[in-house]
């Protein structure tokens, strides 16, 4: 149970899908929470919903692409000052559809190096290194 005064905490889901050496991004819409920056596909967890399921669907909802899940991250958590996010990163191999922007303003292919150089959500550097081995997320919710 949350303590009064306390900030609301958002389970999300991400879905970081490569393809041939290239990960799938997508532009915010600058009216939406951290708008403006590049994000991977994701979003709140449904009720009952898992992480894996969350998103795969925010991945269709968002880009139109499907994917098959390799691995799921541990959650890391971020205070963004108005609210804590609890972020579970879902790995996954693209299987279909080329990216399309459904709700976002752009999708696209980058390479490991053109992701280190978008603007991203402060807490996407350590879920990058993650998903790309080159380091473990950090732990610590609750």
């Amino acid at each position: 149970m949350r303590q009064p005064n306390m900030k609301p905490c958002h389970h999300v889901a991400i879905a970081i899908v490569h393809r041939n050496g290239r990960w799938l991004v997508a532009l915010r819409r600058p009216e939406a929470h951290l708008g403006g920056l590049w994000e991977f596909p994701g979003g709140k967890l449904h009720d009952g919903e898992s992480a894996t399921d969350a998103a795969l669907r925010e991945l269709r909802e968002e880009c139109a692409v499907e994917a098959d899940v390799e691995r799921v991250l541990p959650p890391v958590e971020h205070d963004y000052g108005d609210r804590l996010v609890r972020l579970t990163a879902v790995l996954c191999r693209w299987r279909s559809g080329e990216p399309r922007p459904l709700s976002g303003e752009v999708c696209r292919w980058v390479t490991r190096g053109e992701l280190a150089e978008l603007a991203m959500p402060a807490l996407n550097a350590e879920i990058i290194a993650a998903a790309t081995g080159e380091a473990q997320p950090r732990t610590g919710c609750d």
